[in-house]
């Protein structure tokens, strides 16, 4: 997971620098979806850049700020020290996202480079979860059906982390139903979703709101404590193995990669 950048990218992407665009010998010109100075200039500017545009859990190709190729693990840690933006380049004929490490000038708000180091912590903890086997597991649903590594294994399992009155959660749902009935005939694909409200309150308010999840209710200490998730919503799809491969950021995302991972399955199988 760590190692996708690929190294044909590092061939190809020997940036110059120049009027805030960046060109390779290939001509492949990188501009800023938004200048920095314009993200930089207050914090209601930079919050809003990185809420329209920042999506650090997304499969990205991470360059310093010499536009050196480095891994999406490096850039991580660059950006956890505050001493950076991550900014989002456009490419004239890649689809892929780029983020290039800006230097932040001491004379910025100072809220600045503290919420990146807050926010890139949440982001580092879940891509670091990557390639593990998911913790101590052993869910038990509304319906007393049991998600473990035993009853999981050979499945793929889609993980929701969710509350009652979290709205981002709940304005998701429709969509999150959606993925479940796409996927209702196969048998070798779940979706759970862990709830930090207890069985009562869970059971009354799906009396009146539809979510095709499995639901397991109670799920605060293994959130909190073991796993250590306290941003809702968050989403972790995991292979027939029980080990984390992606850690999606929306349900866009989840859409997109759990798409990825049933067609990775597909070209194993086949040897």
């Amino acid at each position: 997971m760590k190692s996708f950048f690929c190294s044909i990218f590092s061939l190809l992407l020997l940036l110059g620098c120049a009027n805030n665009h960046y060109t390779n010998r290939k001509n492949i010109v990188f501009q800023p979806v938004e200048p920095a100075a314009n993200i930089l200039y207050s914090f209601n500017d930079f919050w809003n850049y990185w809420s329209d545009t920042v999506r650090l859990s997304e499969r990205f190709i991470a360059l310093d700020t010499n536009n050196i190729i480095i891994t999406k693990e490096k850039f991580l840690t660059k950006l956890l020290s505050g001493k950076y933006l991550p900014l989002r380049l456009q490419a004239n004929n890649n689809d892929s996202p780029y983020y290039k490490l800006y230097k932040l000038d001491t004379s910025i708000n100072k809220d600045i480079p503290s919420t990146i180091v807050d926010l890139t912590m949440v982001y580092n903890h879940l891509f670091q979860m990557q390639g593990q086997v998911l913790p101590d597991f052993h869910f038990v649903d509304l319906n007393g059906e049991i998600y473990d590594a035993e009853t999981c294994k050979g499945k793929i399992v889609v993980l929701n982390f969710w509350f009652i009155h979290c709205a981002s959660c709940l304005q998701e749902m429709p969509q999150l139903n959606k993925l479940v009935l796409k996927y209702k005939d196969r048998k070798d694909i779940v979706f759970v979703s862990l709830a930090l409200d207890n069985a009562a309150q869970l059971k009354s308010f799906l009396s009146k709101n539809k979510f095709n999840y499995a639901v397991v209710p109670d799920m605060s200490k293994y959130m909190y404590d073991i796993i250590q998730i306290n941003t809702f919503p968050t989403h972790i799809i995991l292979d027939r193995n029980s080990r984390v491969v992606y850690t999606p950021e929306d349900y866009q995302e989840l859409f997109l990669e759990l798409k990825k991972q049933i067609t990775l399955d597909k070209e194993i199988s086949r040897y």
